[in-house]
């Protein structure tokens, strides 16, 4: 079982805010780097969305609900430099 970190919640902030067309990796690519599933990637996914009240995820880990309070609201290109260097 993966213990998701800041830095992979950070790469799933991205996508989930921009789009993975706008992302540096792709789903697999990003789940490979992070050493999880695809599926698991696509979950954290739903789970960001929930906090903005949508979808139907409503586990979201504290990590990932620091994470969105910290970074939630930062401009694009600002958020994909902290999340992929």
């Amino acid at each position: 079982m993966h213990t998701w970190t800041k830095e992979d919640d950070l790469m799933v902030l991205f996508a989930y805010k921009f789009g993975f067309d706008k992302c540096p990796l792709t789903k697999q690519q990003m789940a490979e780097r992070i050493g999880t599933s695809v599926g698991s990637v696509g979950y954290r996914v739903s789970n960001f969305a929930s906090l903005e009240g949508e979808g139907h995820a409503d586990h979201a880990a504290l990590l990932t609900k620091a994470v969105f309070q910290e970074y939630g609201r930062i401009p694009m290109e600002k958020l994909k430099a902290i999340a992929f260097g």
